[in-house]
């Protein structure tokens, strides 16, 4: 079952069971639906005339509010449960009172049973969507929405053809349809209460039961008044546009029901011919839309997204209503009809409950039932009244009719094509608030009092985490009482918090004289340290001459180097100038190591011809964090022969962060030399792979042009730092321009190697024990078990993969809305999955169609074996056996994978694959060659 189930939709092993209930009670209510439908339109049609149509349209509209109202006020009363229990045996019992008095004698009755049938299957309908929406996750939703569509189309289907076997074949009178309906609808109450109760772990259904069970409520009852539900439509556009769909399809819809049933009352006007003409129609056409929905609209949903729900309806009735202007007739009459009626339960409630998705639950609720049912009933009762203008008053007809209705559908169209937009940006919305609820901490919003005890509260639980952020709140704020908090963190044991706790106080307009402050100017941490002369200093005015005298009365003290460090940060001109070279010198040579790493702090703000060789002294040190304070002033003093120094040392491990960003003070001055290193030949590995990064901070068109080159290029790390770059660039000038040709060409080999990877991943995770090289078994050369080495190869791939799919949403960083790009990509990544539904959905609605059916397998992703199956459509079947998934391996120009796979064959060298180890011995890189002799070394000796 869930292998049939997933050729229709995206459902998962633990969801099928939930799944086919929920769609089971669809079904049910559906049937009951259409057992009611064509009773309810032979018996008026019969006994009133088409000519009553409007009127009946008109009083749905008058008679739905009060019938919501009571909804809503059981629904602030009731549990979900609850609510659908007592609604469902109020229906049937009303059912079993009209089949009742319908033999009494009036014209009114009839009106009633028309009036009562619209708005129940309006509000069973609506129901039910709320009932999935509490039920099912939005992850969820957005999964299985088409499959439940599956469960109403069959229900209408069988409704209809139940109908009309029961009228024309058993001779059931029509009114006898409410019986046999009430009874179905008392028995879809089973599948309510299991449904509640096989509600997956962490279902909206779940967290509501534990939080009745805790005597609390879930969320608190939504307010439901007429103006609050107004308030919440008027205050999106997005629940703006939906009501413009609604009432101009319902317009619509009227106009073509009116016309359809006028033509064919004229056709059948017996009652039970009409009732098993009726119910055959409404049969039959459930049934094509239940085809469409299955073998069409997943299709369309996958490659056109949203839109194609939104829009199929609609361009659908206006070619109908063309047709029916041009060639009025029954038969028009039918394929107009069946058009609304085809399209009504698939792609356009697919469409319409779609466009619910970025909006909250508690907003669902305020509105959901009322934009349903009283916009629904309510513009139906509106186009009753123009309805009975038109035909009543002025006399107009069939094509009369056919020229309005063309009207609301091109109103309906544009309200489709601006409803998209706005259900696209209102993910944009959604995802951008969804982030901000993982990562944002109540610092951003604290006062200061609760700032105040926040941190009390974390100092006695020893809260590292939440002393910073209560400290980074405190820093925003000045008050007399901050001092006196924060004083006792500036002797605890985490050197982040004394430095935070320092800024903190820095930060106060009152600098008191402190004890404790007096200790961390001999704090082991020299950026503490300068902190703490911040402190001291900043607000004393300390002359030259007094800091000159404090440096040589401490010569050789820990307090020295302070001072000088001091100097380079708060010092003004004269106290920077106490510093000569012949103290610079002595310093150096003599100083300890903070001392040294403080005067190459001072270096940077001198212009002085001694400068350049005492930081080239300093950058040639062996301590990195001297090296590193180097570099920095380099950068600072923006001298143009430091250029080629820094651009060396970005291959240092050590201090590549400092020169990069020493490099970045240089800006255009830096490009030419960059861009000349980056090509070069004799260019280091590492130095070329963090120029990219260095050109990112550079905003110039040059810049662009450089990185655009190398997206392309066989170094994989390259790749990534180059599209890091040009994001960074994109971020920092709007004005620059990124060629698209190239970063399609990128993508599109980008999208190749996730699938070549996720194939590799497949065959060895999946298919390791076939024997077919005995992977995984024995040891290797050095005692390592070749499962674990498996493991590590598997492992690897994951992380490549990973790094895939990053790289991916880069690309399409520079292609569309970058921030929005990156904000989807955070919710891909989170753990919550109704963010990573909001990306999915998101994406689906911004990419190109054949870009979208490329990356959903990556973007939405299913089983591995599904991935490395989707993905042979693009790439071929890359690898089948364990010794291809190896050589494939020892073919890619990342070195980590050759060497993890040579590792992995050491095991159990495959024959076949010798030759290509044995040519992987005279491999440029060292870790390559070592490992590939290894293999052969151990593949001898086992011989």
């Amino acid at each position: 079952m869930h292998r049939l189930l997933n050729k229709i939709a995206d459902v998962r092993a633990d969801e099928v069971r939930l799944t086919l209930l929920m769609g089971g009670y669809y079904f049910t209510l559906l049937i009951t639906y259409y057992l009611l439908k064509p009773a309810r339109d032979s018996m008026f049609l019969v006994e009133l005339g088409a000519e009553q149509l409007p009127i009946v349209f008109i009083a749905i509209a008058f008679f739905v509010a009060p019938v919501v109202r009571m909804h809503s006020w059981a629904a602030r009363r009731l549990s979900m449960g609850q609510l659908v229990s007592v609604a469902t045996v109020v229906l049937a019992s009303s059912l079993v009172v009209l089949w009742a008095v319908l033999g009494l004698p009036g014209p009114w009755l009839f009106y009633v049973f028309y009036i009562w049938v619209s708005i129940y299957g309006a509000l069973v309908v609506s129901q039910f969507w709320l009932f999935a929406n509490y039920v099912f996750s939005a992850s969820q939703a957005r999964r299985l929405f088409v499959l439940l569509n599956v469960g109403a189309m069959l229900g209408a289907f069988v409704g209809g053809e139940v109908a009309h076997g029961l009228v024309e074949g058993l001779g059931f009178r029509t009114q006898d349809l409410l019986l046999v309906t009430a009874a179905v609808l008392v028995s879809s109450l089973g599948f309510v209460h299991v449904a509640i109760r096989w509600a997956g772990s962490g279902s909206p259904a779940e967290k509501a039961a534990e939080a009745a069970a805790d005597g609390t409520p879930s969320k608190a009852s939504p307010a439901t008044g007429l103006l609050d539900t107004l308030g919440q439509i008027r205050g999106s556009w997005l629940l703006t546009f939906i009501v413009a769909i609604i009432a101009l399809e319902m317009m619509t819809s009227t106009f073509v029901d009116y016309q359809f049933k006028a033509i064919t009352l004229e056709a059948f006007p017996d009652e039970a011919a009409l009732t098993g003409f009726l119910a055959t129609f409404y049969g039959r056409v459930s049934l094509i839309a239940l085809l469409f929905q299955l073998f069409v609209l997943p299709r369309l949903l996958r490659n056109y997204g949203i839109a194609s729900a939104l829009l199929l309806m609609p361009v659908g009735l206006l070619v109908g209503t063309v047709v029916l202007f041009i060639v009025p007739g029954l038969w028009a009459a039918v394929l107009l009809r069946g058009t609304d009626q085809s399209f009504e339960h698939s792609a356009d409630k697919v469409g319409r409950e779609l466009l619910f998705l970025p909006i909250s639950m508690e907003v669902k609720e305020k509105v959901k039932v009322f934009i349903d049912v009283v916009v629904d009933r309510g513009f139906r009762g509106l186009a009753g009244g123009l309805l009975l203008l038109l035909v009543t008053g002025l006399g107009v007809g069939v094509r009369g009719l056919a020229v309005v209705t063309v009207v609301f559908i091109l109103g309906w169209l544009m309200a489709a094509i601006c409803a998209r937009r706005s259900y696209t940006e209102a993910f944009e919305r959604a995802l951008h608030e969804g982030q901000l609820e993982m990562t944002t901490t109540w610092t951003r919003t604290a006062g200061v009092e609760q700032a105040l005890y926040e941190l009390e509260d974390a100092l006695r639980d020893a809260d590292d985490w939440r002393l910073l952020y209560a400290l980074r709140a405190l820093e925003t704020h000045t008050d007399e009482r901050i001092v006196d908090a924060v004083r006792p963190l500036l002797r605890y044991p985490s050197r982040d918090i004394r430095r935070q706790a320092i800024d903190t106080l820095n930060a106060q307009e009152e600098s008191p004289d402190l004890p404790e402050m007096e200790e961390r100017l001999l704090d082991e941490d020299p950026a503490i340290q300068r902190a703490a002369f911040q402190y001291q200093f900043s607000s004393d005015q300390v002359g030259a001459e007094r800091l000159l005298a404090f440096l040589r009365e401490r010569d050789e003290t820990d307090l020295l180097e302070a001072t000088a460090s001091c100097v380079v940060y708060f010092g003004d001109e004269d106290q920077q100038a106490c510093l000569d070279c012949e103290m610079i010198d002595h310093l150096i040579q003599n100083g300890s190591l903070a001392l040294r790493t403080a005067v190459a702090d001072v270096l940077g703000n001198r212009q002085r011809p001694a400068t350049r060789e005492q930081l080239r002294r300093l950058a040639d040190e062996d301590e990195a964090i001297v090296r590193r304070a180097a570099v920095q002033s380099m950068g600072a003093s923006e001298d143009e022969a430091f250029i080629h120094d820094l651009i060396t040392m970005l291959g240092d491990d050590d201090v590549h962060v400092s020169a990069w960003s020493a490099l970045a003070r240089y800006e255009a001055t830096a490009l030419a030399p960059l861009q000349k290193s980056l090509s070069a030949s004799d260019t280091g590995e590492q130095v070329r792979r963090r120029i990219p990064r260095v050109l990112g901070t550079i905003p110039s068109q040059t810049s662009v042009k450089a990185l655009v080159a190398y997206l392309q290029c066989d170094d994989p790390v390259l790749r990534y730092n180059v599209t890091a770059a040009l994001l960074r660039l994109r971020d920092q000038a709007d004005t620059l321009s990124v060629p698209a040709e190239p970063v399609d060409r990128a993508l599109q080999d980008e999208i190749t190697l996730f699938y070549r990877l996720t194939q590799l991943q497949y065959v060895l995770e999946e298919k390791r024990d076939d024997g077919e090289a005995g992977l995984g078994a024995g040891l290797s050369h050095d005692g390592v078990d070749g499962d674990d080495r498996l493991r590590q190869v598997v492992e690897l791939l994951e992380k490549r993969r990973a790094r895939s799919t990053e790289r991916v949403f880069q690309l399409l960083g520079l292609r569309y809305r970058q921030d929005s790009v990156r904000r989807a990509y955070d919710a891909y990544r989170s753990d919550e999955e109704d963010l990573q539904a909001l990306a999915v959905e998101w994406l689906d609605n911004v990419l190109d169609a054949s870009l979208r059916q490329q990356l959903r397998p990556i973007i939405d992703p299913p089983t591995l074996k599904a991935q490395a199956k989707a993905g042979q459509s693009y790439v071929g079947q890359v690898v089948q056996h364990v010794d291809e998934a190896l050589a494939f391996l020892l073919d890619s120009p990342d070195p980590t994978m050759q060497v993890h796979a040579l590792r992995l064959m050491s095991a159990r060298p495959s024959p076949t694959l010798l030759a290509r180890v044995q040519d992987k011995c005279d491999d440029p890189n060292a870790a390559v060659r070592t490992a590939a002799q290894e293999v052969v070394d151990h593949a001898q000796a086992t011989a």
